[in-house]
C-alpha cells in the first residue's frame, strides 16, 4: 500500500493568484490526476494535512484510497485475558474529498477541472465536454449546477457599484420569453443593467413582465445595486425616478441627442455594448426562469480583465460549496424541476471548429 508523508498546513501555501489560460489548462490537467490533486490542494478544495480528533496527531494520506488515516495504536486490555494486552490502531480516517463540492462526485479531478474550465468561459460547448470527458448526460447536468451555483456564490458577495461621483450607465432590454404549444408568448423576461464607465464593474437583474416599467421596482433596485452620490445615465423611456437615491440623473433621449456634439457626453453606449455582449452568450428559447443562473456565469467571466485568472478565483469560491448534494443539485438528481434544470446549459460554439482545436491541443 503506498503511503504519502503528511505535512503541515502553511497559510503561506495557499495560492494567492496564478495565471492559467483556457489552453494551458487542457494541456496540463488532461489525463492528469495527480496535477489536478496538486492544483486542488493548493487552492484549498482538498485538505493538506488532517489532524486525528480523537489522538491529536497528524494523519497519513493513503494514495490508493484516496484516505487520510491516523497511524497512532494504543495499548488495550483484553477482556478474556486480564494480564495480556493487544496494540489497536485507531480506526479514524476522513476521504479526501468529505467536506468539498465532490464529497458525493465520482467524477475524476482532472475532469472538474476541464469542465469548469470550459463552462467558465464566454462561449462552451456542451457536445464537446459529453465526447472528451465521456461524461453521462445526468453528470453533466449536476456539474453543470454545480458551476453555476458556485458563480451565483460569488455574485452574491460583490458590492454595489458607482458612488462618490462615479459615472454609472443603467438600461432595460427584452432578453427571453416563452412560447406555448399554440406558438403564443406565455411570459418575457427583461433585464434590467448598470455599468461603471471607469472601473467597468456591473451589475445584472432579471425582471419579470411588467416589472420594467414599474417605476417603484426599478428604484428597489438601484437602491440596492447602486451607491448614492452616483452620476447616473439611463435611457428617458425607462421612467426612472432617482430622487431619493441622492444622486445626479440625467436621462438620455436618443431621437433628439445623436449626433449632438454638445451632449456627446450623456450616452448609454457603454451599458448597451454589455446587454449586447449577454446576448451574444445565451441562445434564444432558454427557460426564462434559468436567466439569473446565466446572469451569475457572465458577471463571473466579465468581471476579470486577466482571463488568465478565472479559474483561480472560480476554484477559491469554490472552497464555499461544501458538499456536492445541496438542495438544488438534489433535485437535479431526482430529475425534479429547478432554477438550473436542464435548459442552463447551451452550445453556442461551432462544434467542428472546437473540437479540431482541442484534437490539436491533445496531440501536443
Amino acid at each position: 500500500m503506498e503511503v504519502q508523508s503528511n505535512y503541515e498546513t502553511d497559510a503561506m501555501d495557499i495560492c494567492k493568484l496564478c495565471e492559467i489560460d483556457y489552453f494551458q489548462a487542457i494541456k496540463k490537467f488532461y489525463d492528469n490526476d495527480e496535477a489536478a490533486l496538486e492544483f486542488f490542494r493548493h487552492h484549498g478544495i482538498f485538505p493538506k494535512s488532517v489532524i486525528c480528533p480523537r489522538c491529536n496527531t497528524s494523519c497519513y494520506f493513503y494514495k490508493a484510497q484516496n484516505q487520510w488515516r491516523c497511524p497512532q495504536w494504543h495499548w488495550v486490555q483484553l477482556k478474556h485475558k486480564k494480564k495480556k494486552k493487544t496494540k489497536k490502531y485507531c480506526n479514524f480516517t476522513k476521504s479526501d474529498r468529505k467536506g468539498t463540492f465532490l464529497e458525493r462526485s465520482k467524477i475524476q479531478p482532472w475532469k472538474s477541472i476541464l469542465f469548469c474550465n470550459q463552462v467558465i468561459n464566454q462561449k462552451w460547448d456542451q457536445a464537446l465536454i459529453k465526447d472528451y470527458l465521456n461524461l453521462s448526460s445526468q453528470t453533466l447536468i449536476n456539474c453543470g449546477v454545480l458551476v453555476y451555483e458556485i458563480a451565483e456564490s460569488w455574485l452574491a458577495k460583490q458590492e454595489p457599484i458607482g458612488g462618490n461621483g462615479e459615472e454609472v450607465e443603467v438600461d432595460v432590454t427584452y432578453v427571453v420569453h416563452r412560447r406555448n404549444e399554440n406558438i403564443r408568448i406565455r411570459s418575457r423576461r427583461w433585464l434590467f443593467a448598470g455599468t461603471e464607465r471607469t472601473n467597468k464593474r456591473k451589475f445584472m437583474v432579471a425582471l419579470n413582465e411588467g416589472q420594467y416599467r414599474d417605476t417603484e421596482m426599478l428604484l428597489k433596485v438601484m437602491q440596492k445595486n447602486v451607491k448614492p452620490g452616483s452620476v447616473i445615465y439611463s435611457n428617458s423611456g425607462n421612467n426612472l425616478n432617482l430622487s431619493s437615491m441622492k444622486c445626479k440623473h440625467f436621462a438620455v433621449d436618443h431621437s433628439k441627442n445623436s449626433g449632438n456634439s454638445i451632449n456627446s457626453h450623456i450616452h448609454t453606449n457603454n451599458v448597451q455594448k454589455l446587454l449586447c455582449s449577454f446576448k451574444d452568450t445565451i441562445r434564444q428559447g432558454i427557460n426564462p426562469d434559468n436567466l439569473q443562473q446565466h446572469i451569475a456565469r457572465f458577471l463571473f467571466f466579465s468581471s476579470f480583465d486577466n482571463k488568465k485568472e478565472l479559474l483561480h478565483h472560480f476554484f477559491v469560491e469554490a472552497v464555499n460549496i461544501n458538499s456536492f448534494g445541496s438542495v438544488r443539485r438534489q433535485t437535479a438528481v431526482n430529475g425534479q424541476k429547478h432554477s438550473c434544470y436542464p435548459e442552463a446549459f447551451n452550445a453556442n460554439l461551432d462544434d467542428t471548429y472546437s473540437e479540431n482545436i482541442l484534437t490539436e491541443i491533445l496531440k501536443k
